[in-house]
């Protein structure tokens, strides 16, 4: 007698059984959860073909609630995934901030939720508990911002949450004046230094000549001092991590002018090694610089809580009160626009506000 052949069932009936009350039930699967097994959701109905038609129903409402959401990852898995391709792109500086700002701010508020969940209310609450510096919000508010773009160019979300919060970032503060040293207390601090330290010395001098930041010194090397032109390049950094790095934006990179006679000075240093600044013919360590300038600074007397990057603004401030156009200063400094020099700087110079009031005294 020929084998009877099982009749297979039809396509979305999914598994059909008969219950002994004479009911039946079926198991579906509706999707995927954020760990990436299969959701299933199982329908009990009086009669199959009732039973088929709840399938059918129930197919077409999971296919419409997933539509364009196609996959789901954990905030905190995507952030570990989002700052691995960041790795390579960024400055080390900036690439430690971007892990701050995960490791402890995002992580301990998304960190258990799935990304997709996120909505703009769970951000408002977010920020609103924040405490810090508005520059310090407006960062972390940047950064997330950029998570959620990438999240939604890799279709994990549809939309940005960030750009429908209710948020508003807060302004900074004006910063108050620093102070900064006399042209006496520079002249001053600049011979104990080359009574200590020739290299220190040297550099302290290239300094405020030239406003240029720490790892910007370190970095440089005597390939990009031109002693016929009287001109230094800056392409590169000394980062805290030890490596010789590229600049953090396109204006960072210059070429500026720097006097015969600070030069002649620079190029009586050692030329061991491709660096000008070196300890035992290799560049200068980031934190081993600030550690002396720092131990000088006190010896000298100079203001209090003066740091080697004052020096910068004294470059600056210096130029200004001396009437050197406001874009130049800009452009030595490598400031990405003159708006970020006059914002850092206006303040600084409140002799220029009494100056500006007697400009009109011959109308009298």
């Amino acid at each position: 007698m020929a084998k009877r052949q099982q009749q297979r069932r039809n396509k979305g009936e999914g598994s059909i059984i008969e219950l002994p009350n004479g009911k039946y039930k079926a198991t579906i699967t509706i999707g995927k959860g954020v760990d990436g097994k299969q959701k299933r959701r199982s329908i009990t109905c009086k009669s199959k073909p009732e039973l088929i038609n709840k399938i059918t129903e129930l197919k077409v409402k999971y296919s419409k609630a997933s539509e364009g959401q196609q996959k789901d990852i954990l905030f905190s898995a995507f952030c570990e995934k989002w700052l691995a391709s960041k790795e390579n792109q960024l400055a080390y500086n900036t690439y430690q901030k971007y892990k701050l700002a995960i490791d402890n701010h995002y992580t301990p508020f998304f960190g258990t939720l799935s990304l997709s969940s996120i909505t703009p209310e769970l951000c408002d609450n977010f920020f609103q508990q924040l405490k810090g510096a508005a520059n310090t919000i407006k960062i972390l508010r940047t950064v997330l911002g950029s998570i959620f773009n990438d999240a939604q160019k890799q279709q994990y979300i549809n939309v940005n949450p960030l750009s429908r919060i209710m948020f508003k970032t807060p302004k900074a503060a004006i910063k108050a004046n620093i102070v900064l040293p006399t042209p006496k207390e520079i002249d001053e601090m600049l011979n104990l230094a080359k009574k200590q330290s020739r290299w220190l010395y040297t550099l302290l001098l290239l300094d405020i000549a030239t406003g240029m930041r720490r790892g910007e010194l370190i970095g440089l090397k005597w390939s990009k001092v031109d002693t016929t032109k009287n001109t230094i390049t800056i392409d590169n950094q000394i980062t805290s991590d030890q490596k010789d790095s590229s600049l953090k934006t396109t204006s960072s990179y210059r070429t500026i002018y720097v006097s015969h006679k600070i030069l002649e000075e620079v190029c009586k240093l050692p030329h061991t090694s491709a660096y000008v600044f070196t300890n035992n013919n290799k560049h200068l360590i980031p934190t081993s610089l600030t550690m002396a300038a720092t131990k000088l600074f006190k010896e000298a007397n100079m203001p209090e809580d003066f740091t080697l990057h004052d020096l910068r603004h004294y470059h600056a401030t210096q130029l200004i009160q001396k009437g050197v156009n406001i874009k130049v200063v800009s452009r030595r400094l490598g400031h990405t626009n003159v708006l970020t020099t006059l914002n850092l700087y206006f303040n600084y110079m409140p002799s220029m506000d009494e100056e500006a009031s007697t400009m009109f005294d011959n109308l009298l």
